[in-house]
């Protein structure tokens, strides 16, 4: 597996990589290979991920309570994938609650749009 469009370009506006120097602003979907690995059942209406535009389709999930807290006392993990980059995003959480969930969603939210130039539909 690989990073997704959107964490190639964050890599490179943070600097994070040397020599990392993206040319095109036009993130598009996902590479032939990753749409083959993932050709399995999709639970959606008859289309394809590489059919769907970036923040088209957002999905999370929420996981836990772990036994052994994180090293900021965190017992829960909300990972979250966008169907049409594949940008993935996770949230450790204290807990369950709307208020933590929504929050953490926003939070990826704000970072997908800003690195994509795309609305959360």
């Amino acid at each position: 597996m690989h990073c997704s469009p959107l964490t190639i370009a964050e890599m490179s506006k943070e600097n994070l990589v040397n020599g990392l120097n993206v040319s095109r602003n036009d993130l598009c979907g996902k590479c032939v290979d990753c749409i083959t690995g993932c050709q399995t059942s999709h639970p959606f209406d008859g289309e394809t991920e590489k059919d769907l535009d970036p923040l088209e389709l957002v999905s999370f999930n929420l996981w836990g309570p772990s036994q052994v807290q994180s090293a900021g006392g965190k017992i829960y993990f909300m990972p979250v994938v966008d169907g049409g980059s594949s940008y993935k995003y996770g949230a450790y959480l204290s807990d369950k609650s709307d208020s933590s969930t929504i929050m953490a969603f926003d939070a990826f939210q704000v970072e997908a749009e800003s690195l994509s130039g795309c609305k959360v539909c």
